[in-house]
């Protein structure tokens, strides 16, 4: 599981070995973190996602093409989905493309 402090230090926690390792620090938090894969946790930080590997600890990209902030991230096998207040993005995790987005908000 992984977890975001008041400061933007992201941890991931091992449940079977009851440890826990901070991977990243950035702020402030929007309110989307989620896993993509075993290793990458995504993380928004404002109107955009970063992809960040939880055993280098190392960013690896930054989803962009929101406007507003980012406040729901979530994952499966193949694709990841991320949302705010202006439009929903559909990537696929293989290579972090961007496969559709659909724009929302007031009409």
């Amino acid at each position: 599981s992984a977890a975001v402090d008041g400061h933007g230090g992201v941890y991931v926690f091992d449940l079977l070995r009851h440890t826990r390792e901070r991977v990243w620090q950035e702020g402030p938090f929007s309110g989307a973190l989620c896993f993509a894969r075993a290793n990458e946790v995504l993380l928004s930080v404002g109107n955009k996602v970063r992809v960040i590997d939880a055993t280098s600890h190392k960013h690896l990209i930054s989803l962009l093409g929101h406007k507003a902030e980012v406040s729901f991230a979530a994952a499966n096998e193949q694709n990841a989905l991320t949302f705010s207040s202006d439009r929903l993005m559909l990537w696929h995790i293989s290579d972090w493309s961007l496969l559709r987005q659909i724009e929302s908000g007031p009409e």
